[in-house]
């Protein structure tokens, strides 16, 4: 039987779409670690006071964190971490054991790690909230649709939980202090950044020159990653997707019924273009589906078994379409085409454009007076967390992402 997962990573995929900035959570190293804000005063409790989820946790410039908001933060580092290792999270966690009994080094335990990468996760949350508040940033349509449905599938996918309500679906992953006015409000935020980081990061441009000369000085980095100077073409594709509520055999049930119900309606429809993949994708978005693109797809980074050889190892053709089943749901790809650009520019690009960035975020954080207050910090989890097999498979899994790494 396919599996879609426990209650809490269920929550919690809502947030792994909103990562702050990309690469958080990434592999363990030295010049990696969260700077060592926070010693280990926290307590790891079931039942607190409403007083207690209202304390404050940090202050940063004029902005404060409650230990209810902060919760929010701190699954989403746990949870990106999983998500971005996939299989080999196992390599660095015992999923069976609490964090705060693992060590993530000599004198920190995991669960410090996740407390300072939240708090510095809230930190840049708040900086490019003021950025793009003082720009007059405004929220794409697609978001502000988003949050606007946000109640209404919130309460579809507790009662699919067997949750009566929405903050009781929430309080059992976040802690007493999750109400769905908070919840919304820290989504909205998150949008904010994610998409005034995107605008950020665009504003960068690198020479072909500039490009060579950053892969050239970090060389062997690429090459032990399997970044070669070859000339590997990147593939762009469309998708339409549908979710199982839940992880009975009734829910998967249901959603290959809709499924083939709309490869049958797929068969049918005339406009095979691009512009009609993504309007028959509108079409049945109000049958519970979703649509994404996939700009630079490159060989490895997928994880559907067929992927690479559909992609890169046969002739194809722009509208071409395959479909794919996977622990999350069932899949439509839609073959766009390659990009001009070769995988190891790409690739070389993007670290730049991630160095320039964090440069640019770490100089405008700079301005801002920061302090916690750790002995507030209650680490509220799940009961199963640490004892469902479940967890284990959903990580062996890749998770629900489309793209590794």
């Amino acid at each position: 039987m396919r599996r879609f997962g426990n209650l809490f990573k269920t929550c919690l995929a809502i947030v792994l779409c909103m990562a702050i900035l990309s690469g958080c959570g990434a592999k363990p190293a030295a010049d990696t670690t969260p700077a060592p804000e926070a010693e280990s005063e926290t307590e790891t409790v079931t039942e607190v006071t409403e007083e207690d989820w209202n304390k404050i946790v940090a202050q940063f410039g004029n902005h404060t964190l409650t230990c209810a908001g902060f919760s929010y933060f701190y699954w989403a580092s746990y949870t990106s971490f999983l998500n971005y290792h996939g299989a080999d999270a196992k390599n660095y966690l015992d999923l069976y054991t609490p964090l705060d009994q693992q060590m993530y080094s000599e004198d920190l335990t995991w669960e410090e790690y996740f407390i300072n990468d939240a708090l510095m996760a809230y930190k840049q949350y708040c900086t490019l909230n003021d950025l793009a508040a003082a720009e007059g940033f405004e929220l794409s349509e697609d978001a502000q649709k988003t949050l606007e449905n946000l109640p209404e599938e919130l309460l579809k996918t507790a009662q699919a939980m067997g949750f009566e309500t929405v903050e009781e679906y929430l309080q059992a992953n976040y802690g007493g202090g999750a109400t769905v006015e908070n919840y919304s409000d820290y989504l909205k935020h998150h949008f904010v950044v994610q998409e005034y980081t995107a605008k950020l990061q665009e504003s960068f441009d690198f020479s072909d020159e500039e490009i060579e000369k950053y892969y050239d000085e970090h060389a062997e980095q690429y090459e032990q990653a399997g970044v070669t100077k070859e000339d590997v073409k990147m593939a762009q594709l469309r998708y339409i997707m549908i979710l199982p509520a839940d992880d009975s055999e009734e829910s998967y049930s249901a959603i290959d019924k809709a499924f083939n119900e709309m490869l049958e309606d797929w068969e049918l429809w005339e406009d095979k273009s691009e512009e009609g993949f993504m309007a028959f994708g509108e079409k049945w978005s109000e049958k519970g589906f979703a649509q994404d693109y996939l700009d630079a797809v490159a060989p490895g980074t997928v994880y559907f078994s067929f992927f690479d050889d559909w992609v890169f190892h046969e002739p194809r053709v722009a509208g071409d379409t395959r479909t794919g089943v996977m622990e999350s749901g069932d899949y439509l790809f839609y073959y766009i085409g390659q990009r001009d650009e070769v995988y190891w520019r790409s690739q070389t690009r993007y670290d730049m454009c991630r160095d320039s960035f964090t440069a640019f975020l770490l100089d405008q954080m700079s301005a801002y007076n920061f302090s916690i207050h750790p002995e507030n910090i209650i680490i509220s989890q799940a009961e199963d967390l640490y004892s469902d097999p479940i967890m284990e498979e959903e990580v062996a899994s890749g998770s629900s992402d489309l793209n590794g790494g």
